[in-house]
């Protein structure tokens, strides 16, 4: 996945969208791709909209907000189309 990355006065944040809807992860440090690409997945499984994932590894907490796509919005323009 493709994330832009901002850094802003206290902390970083990362948006990315694609077919599935779009995310914003907020950190206090910077995010691997790894982890970023983690989160992502995590969220897509999930039925989770907005939260906090823990990374202990770093300890750090991730912040996300996850708005799903429509399944049928691009059935909609097809049809308002016709």
């Amino acid at each position: 996945m493709i994330f832009s990355e901002q850094k802003r006065t206290e902390d970083f944040l990362y948006k990315t969208e694609d077919v599935f809807g779009e995310v914003e992860l907020t950190s206090k440090i910077r995010l691997t791709p790894a982890i970023l690409d983690s989160c992502v997945l995590r969220l897509m499984k999930g039925d989770l909209i907005t939260g906090v994932i823990r990374d202990d590894k770093n300890n750090n907490d991730i912040s996300f907000k996850f708005s799903p796509a429509s399944p049928w919005s691009e059935d909609k323009d097809l049809l308002d189309n016709k």
